[in-house]
């Protein structure tokens, strides 16, 4: 899912209605409401068969905020390859994920680090004997040529919705009434 905005009852929708058949979940690029962090986590839940999982930067980014409690579902889930968003990273916030909160099904973590600190930090020798691959990815890559949409397609070129994220209050139109003539 890539540019929409996903709330938590469609979300949770989407994890009741394929639960056990969704194996792969890439909503790197949704928008989702952060105060309800918790309700999309415990919808994660639901995937009994999900073994590739990309989490949305407004839904948990590694940073210098804890992990909020219900993150730790993931460590139930058959998850084998997790993609995660870096934002101001802390060590400490980093080497809670890497010790804490991944599951051992987990064979690759893609950390989308624009800072590049935590390259430094993997070089040492206490992630060496990791279970799982790290991968170290940037957003660089543009897509479209920066012509287009007048250089602000920052989105569009990363794909990854970045913070700081700004929730509006959506107007929708009056319901239009026909009038036989």
């Amino acid at each position: 899912m890539q540019g929409v905005s996903i709330t938590p009852d469609a979300f949770e929708a989407i994890a009741l209605k394929y639960s056990k058949t969704l194996n792969e979940l890439c909503f790197i690029g949704a928008l989702v409401h952060t105060p309800d962090a918790a309700s999309y986590f415990r919808s994660l839940g639901r995937f009994k068969a999900i073994t590739t999982l990309t989490l949305p930067p407004s839904l948990y980014s590694l940073s210098t905020e804890s992990a909020i409690r219900e993150f730790n579902v993931l460590r139930t889930l058959p998850i084998q390859y997790l993609a995660i968003f870096v934002y101001q990273p802390e060590i400490v916030e980093f080497r809670f994920l890497l010790r804490k909160l991944l599951p051992e099904s987990l064979k690759e973590l893609c950390l989308h680090d624009e800072s590049g600190l935590l390259d430094k930090e993997l070089r040492a020798k206490e992630y060496q004997n990791l279970h799982f691959k790290v991968k170290l990815c940037r957003m660089g890559e543009t897509l479209y040529d920066r012509e287009w949409m007048l250089g602000r397609c920052s989105f569009v070129s990363h794909m990854v919705w970045s913070p700081p994220y700004k929730h509006y209050s959506t107007e929708y139109p009056s319901q239009v009434s026909f009038r036989a003539k």
